[in-house]
């Protein structure tokens, strides 16, 4: 017994009506079973559309060393 997290990114069929595939209809069912199963979920959501790397350096890093051999 302890925390858990599942963290799925994936690309394909979602918003398309067809719940055999579509990752915005088969994610609120797995919830469902797993709440039924008596788990606690804290949090689910399901996001769609693009990503954007926000990850901005906050410095530049350090050259390397120069060569010793010349």
């Amino acid at each position: 017994m302890g925390n858990w997290v599942i963290h799925i990114e994936g690309t394909g069929c979602h918003h398309n009506g067809k719940e055999d595939i579509d990752a915005d209809l088969l994610a609120p069912r797995l919830v469902e079973q797993l709440q039924k199963q008596g788990q606690t979920i804290e949090h689910a959501s399901f996001t769609s559309g693009g990503r954007a790397n926000i990850n901005i350096p906050t410095s530049t890093p350090a050259p390397p060393p120069p060569d010793a051999n010349g």
